[in-house]
């Protein structure tokens, strides 16, 4: 007869129950076992120790109220307790406080002799009682005589007091050392106790431990027997699941049964051919769009709506300086592996920083960031540090060139220039029926290609807008170029111009950017002056700075042709 999965799985369950609740019954009787110990000493063991050592107080209190009541008398100070008569009361008091402690403890550790599962040893137990016995006759004895000196003194006869006194303290103090070592002996029993107790509770937990495996191995030894066929198809299903986990989408698993475990595995199967075709896919569509675009049109078809969206990100525009000239000197095979390696570069500095490349546009690059692919409280940061990255990638670039060309003299110089803006765009899969792109559009995309541009004319390798450079103030290290209107807006801006990292820059740079920055507010204020004058120490600092020779030009040209007092610095740029 065929048993169901079900079946097998009940029966499972029911055996672990089974053994987990035998394992459970004994460990709560042995718990209950070793409460009963941990009782017996705090309410037994303890509570005799601590009536012995108030015996012991209590004597010593004795001995203390005589002397002082003797003293104060012969000195003639007036006593606390008053008389004779206050006194003996105090220690009529004490002596029944002594004798309730000693018969609390009598009691407790005659309970003990006659209990035959004694955590102590009995024969010190024995021996305890004999003492507390004698404790008890030699304190009678002590009151006795107490008594009688007391009633000598207080009869004036001194010379009589004097010896028994002296007698009866010799007495206490061999009294008050055998008390004390009572005590001893009943903290001993006591001790003796606790360790019986944690060899119990040791002795219990090894049991409990002892059943609990034994349960543990009876429940697997039923598991393998009643799922012998049920647990290898899931353990192979559970390690092709790993395995699709990692990558590998080439298993097939075997039908080894006609249950509900050979249909899943079945449906696992084609599953996993089916997973085979879209990953073919998406590598194939990840070589033409950025993985992360890829993934979330094939996750979120929404996206390939026809409504745009309007979000802040950042734009950049990467561009390969004298590409033309350079392509005219290689061949056409050189050209490409040259080109590659470009792309590869300046591709891999954004996608580091957690940028989308959008499109190569000739030897150009454009890039974004933004959500829903990456923070918006950091894009303008990750752009900047890509473009940080793509200068250090383009010197790699340089160094590899005399190996991926085959040359080694006449070699050309590579650069590039970089723009980056930052602010409203629309964002959305723009195109035909036919095709699309998922692509952002606006005039912030314009801002960072005519940034791109503008590097040209101020011989720079990268500029930001200032939203962009606002942003990206904690990473690195800014100089404000110039105030412009690039070709094809209207609203003049501030530019920006990346020196380095932050607090990366030496002695130079750090003359260069404060000296200009004096100059081109000077500038502003159209003191030419004072502007030619820092100018010149800025280009004194760093002799080929291109911007600051750019700005002397135009010096040159406003000290014959004032602008006028209406104008406010701003440069318009008639060239893209």
């Amino acid at each position: 007869m065929k048993i169901s999965i079900g079946t097998k799985i009940s029966s499972i369950f029911t055996a672990i129950i089974l053994a987990m609740a035998s394992a459970a019954c004994l460990n709560l009787y042995a718990t209950r076992e070793v409460e009963a110990n941990l009782d017996n000493i705090t309410n037994g063991y303890l509570v005799a120790y601590g009536a012995c050592a108030r015996m012991n107080i209590r004597t010593l209190e004795q001995a203390y109220r005589v002397r002082r009541y003797v003293i104060e008398k012969t000195l003639s100070i007036k006593s606390q307790d008053g008389d004779i008569v206050a006194t003996r009361a105090r220690l009529a008091l004490l002596s029944n406080q002594f004798h309730t402690e000693l018969n609390h403890a009598r009691t407790i550790i005659g309970g003990e002799l006659d209990n035959t599962g004694s955590l102590a040893d009995r024969a010190l137990l024995g021996r305890i009682d004999e003492r507390l016995a004698k404790i008890e006759s030699e304190q009678f004895g002590f009151e006795k005589n107490l008594a009688t000196i007391l009633a000598n003194f207080d009869a004036g006869d001194l010379s009589t007091f004097k010896l028994q006194f002296a007698a009866l303290t010799v007495w206490r103090m061999d009294f008050d050392d055998y008390v004390e070592g009572t005590r001893l002996m009943m903290l001993s029993a006591a001790q003796q106790a606790g360790r019986q107790a944690e060899t119990n509770q040791l002795r219990a937990t090894f049991y409990g431990w002892t059943v609990l495996a034994l349960s543990a191995i009876l429940a697997i030894w039923v598991s393998v027997r009643l799922t012998r066929q049920l647990v290898r198809p899931i353990g192979n299903l559970l390690e092709g699941t790993r395995a699709i986990a990692s990558g590998r989408l080439d298993l097939e698993l075997p039908v080894t049964s006609s249950d509900e475990i050979g249909v899943l595995t079945a449906a696992f199967n084609r599953m996993t051919e089916d997973l085979r075709a879209g990953t073919r896919a998406r590598e194939m569509f990840g070589k033409y769009v950025d993985t992360r675009v890829a993934k979330n049109l094939i996750d979120h078809p929404y996206m390939l709506g026809q409504e745009g969206e309007r979000r802040v990100m950042t734009v950049l525009f990467c561009d390969l300086a004298g590409f033309t000239s350079m392509s005219e000197s290689m061949t056409p095979r050189g050209l490409v592996t040259v080109v590659n390696r470009y792309f590869t570069l300046m591709s891999e500095a954004v996608r580091e920083h957690e940028g989308v490349i959008d499109k190569f546009i000739g030897d150009a690059v454009m890039a974004y960031w933004g959500p829903p692919f990456g923070s918006d409280e950091d894009q303008a940061v990750s752009a900047v540090l890509a473009a940080v990255a793509q200068q250090a990638g383009i010197r790699q670039l340089q160094a590899e060139l005399p190996e991926l060309i085959n040359m080694k003299h006449g070699l050309p110089e590579l650069s590039i220039r970089v723009g980056i803006a930052t602010g409203e765009v629309v964002v959305g899969s723009i195109g035909s029926e036919l095709m699309r792109n998922f692509t952002v559009m606006g005039d912030t995309v314009n801002l960072a290609s005519r940034l791109e541009s503008a590097n040209k004319y101020y011989g720079t390798r990268v500029l930001l807008a200032e939203d962009t450079a606002a942003r990206a103030a904690g990473v690195v290290e800014t100089r404000e170029i110039d105030r412009l209107v690039v070709k094809g807006q209207s609203q003049p801006l501030r530019v920006f111009d990346v020196l380095g990292t932050k607090n990366a820059l030496n002695t130079a740079q750090i003359a260069l950017r404060d000296s200009y920055a004096e100059g081109l507010a000077a500038y502003y204020a159209q003191d030419w002056v004072r502007a030619r004058a820092a100018f010149g120490a800025a280009l004194a600092a760093v002799p080929d700075d291109a911007p600051t020779v750019v700005m002397l030009g135009r010096i040159d040209v406003f000290e014959k042709n004032p602008p006028g007092p209406e104008w406010d610095g701003t440069w318009i740029m008639t060239a893209k």
